[in-house]
């Protein structure tokens, strides 16, 4: 009986935590830890619809759907709307209609502009990033620009991907890891730099053989760039405005 009291009072001071112990080896048994499985990523995966009603379905099953939403509102009131452009009237250069220009580019050279699409413009559309390689054949054809494709993409700073070490450049030229996405990805924009530069792609837009350069339309220019003052805005597709040179 003295050994039975001794055995009680020792296992009194465990009590109070024998519930969770209890819980804990519950849950081990109901749902005992499963290894990682690796799952294929695709596009419709990221779907930003379907990532949406993910993050809702998480939100209610958490009872913070309200709190989401605030934030949410908090997130999207502080991105400033872009400025409304004028975009002006444009007559396309006869000179440029009738270049003649190179009718097939090395792979190489097609390889370096898909660099450029995918670290510049991955996130664009198509056409996006096939008018991005026509403007670089454009430069490549006009005075005050390199004389080589090479020489168009890495001098001037034209490319800001190709000189500030940024992490889609490095992915670009197999330094850093791509995951599945982004080799798709990166295969297209192959495919659109190879289109324009190889197959004769062309928009049907009157300003193609013209367009010198586009940004985003949440960039700030100031008043006073020499650069951005000697083009004229002529068009916009989806977040980039693209601009020709003036006359």
């Amino acid at each position: 009986m003295g050994k039975l009291r001794k055995v009680y009072d020792f296992m009194k001071g465990f009590l109070p935590t024998v519930p969770i112990w209890g819980t804990l080896a519950y849950l081990s048994w109901v749902s005992p830890i499963q290894p990682a499985r690796s799952q294929e990523i695709t596009p419709e995966m990221l779907n930003p619809k379907r990532v949406e009603r993910k993050v809702e379905t998480a939100a209610e099953a958490f009872g913070i759907q309200d709190k989401l939403s605030r934030n949410l509102e908090g997130i999207t009131s502080g991105i400033p709307e872009p400025e409304e452009m004028i975009f002006e009237p444009h007559t396309p250069n006869p000179k440029n209609l009738k270049r003649v220009e190179q009718k097939y580019f090395q792979y190489r050279e097609v390889l370096e502009v898909a660099k450029v699409l995918f670290a510049e413009a991955g996130n664009q559309n198509r056409e996006n990033r096939k008018l991005i390689a026509r403007m670089i054949v454009n430069r490549l054809y006009t005075p005050g620009y390199q004389k080589t494709l090479w020489g168009v993409i890495h001098r001037d700073n034209s490319f800001s991907c190709t000189f500030d070490g940024s992490l889609q450049w490095k992915k670009a030229n197999w330094q850093a890891h791509k995951n599945e996405y982004e080799e798709h990805e990166f295969q297209e924009c192959l495919e659109d730099a190879s289109a324009v530069m190889q197959h004769g792609w062309t928009s049907g837009r009157r300003e193609e053989k013209d367009l010198m350069a586009y940004h985003d339309i949440s960039m700030k220019k100031a008043p006073n760039d020499k650069y951005w003052n000697k083009l004229k805005p002529v068009m916009r597709i989806g977040r980039l405005v693209w601009y020709v040179e003036r006359n």
